[in-house]
């Protein structure tokens, strides 16, 4: 059961820990990458939760709007909410 955990945090660490990193997000291929893996984990069926592409230039773009004391990716979202940006960012 330890085991079965522990896989799961790392494949849930691979797949979203690049959100926690807006300020030192990886060079654009990579980021692309991670954008890409995430919209391919929230897919269901014909579905897509998000657009990997679009999102990628959204934490490309929102990171160049952020304060510098904006944390988390909590944080980041309750910015958008109070700087009334959250319509802009869909994907993010």
């Amino acid at each position: 059961s330890i085991q079965s955990r522990f896989e799961q945090l790392g494949a849930h660490k691979n797949t979203w820990e690049f959100l926690y990193i807006i300020f030192n997000l990886p060079e654009h291929d990579t980021l692309v990458k991670h954008s890409m893996n995430l919209h391919n984990t929230l897919e269901n069926e014909d579905q897509n939760d998000i657009n990997g592409i679009d999102l990628c230039v959204e934490l490309e773009y929102i990171k160049t709007l952020l304060p510098k004391d904006v944390p988390s990716p909590k944080a980041v979202l309750e910015y958008m909410y109070q700087s009334n940006t959250s319509d802009l960012f869909p994907n993010t």
